[in-house]
């Protein structure tokens, strides 16, 4: 990741480090939220806003995800995050309705497991809609963003996601495993993003809000 932001342009070019994640909804809105906007991953919360309402109720999703999860899945087995291949992916502004990021991704794709699959199942029964699973129809394919880079840039990266994926296959990218279960907004730029909720996978953190 620190490698391509630099290749990218690094922070003169708006490219901050970020949370590797997976993400399992996009877009979703919480009520009760700051903002009517509301935010991927997550609604429109205020920063540090933990005893709020909307962190609240972002603690009480997490919960009931996470039993859902755990009526179908032993919670006890970590979620295996295994990589299968790099892929590149612009994402550009007019994308999703006029809400794309306006970028070009380098990502790691990972293969859904059936636990992987069921967190996303359960995610899906627990939170509200989002843009692109559930009724908007589309499917769930996990992935890892690796970078967020200008569009510009579009060219070099895409070379340089498809030269990693013919060439090089790195044995640490399949030794991964899912730790938290979380709540992100994610308006505005990447150094923006910031945590509303999580709670740790597999540890009982469901009756916890630490």
């Amino acid at each position: 990741m620190n490698e391509l932001a630099e290749k990218c342009g690094g922070k003169e070019c708006g490219l901050t480090s970020f949370a590797p994640h997976v993400t399992l909804l996009y877009n979703i809105r919480l009520e009760d939220t700051a903002s009517s906007d509301g935010c991927r991953n997550g609604g429109g919360m205020k920063r540090d806003g933990a005893g709020d309402a909307a962190t609240t109720q972002a603690y009480d999703l997490l919960r009931r995800c996470l039993r859902e999860y755990e009526r179908h899945v032993d919670s006890s087995e970590p979620i295996p995050m295994n990589a299968t291949r790099y892929y590149y992916f612009p994402y550009p502004t007019i994308a999703d309705g006029g809400r794309g990021f306006g970028c070009v991704i380098s990502m790691l794709l990972i293969e859904k497991s059936s636990q992987l699959q069921a967190l996303h199942d359960a995610a899906t029964a627990v939170f509200p809609p989002d843009e692109r699973h559930g009724e908007a129809g589309g499917s769930f394919q996990p992935h890892m963003a690796l970078v967020y880079a200008p569009e510009q840039c579009g060219k070099e990266l895409k070379r340089w996601t498809d030269n990693k994926d013919t060439m090089e296959r790195d044995d640490q990218i399949s030794l991964m495993k899912a730790q938290k279960l979380s709540i992100w907004c994610t308006e505005g730029s990447i150094d923006k993003w910031y945590r509303l909720a999580s709670l740790e996978l597999g540890s009982g953190a469901i009756f916890q809000e630490t």
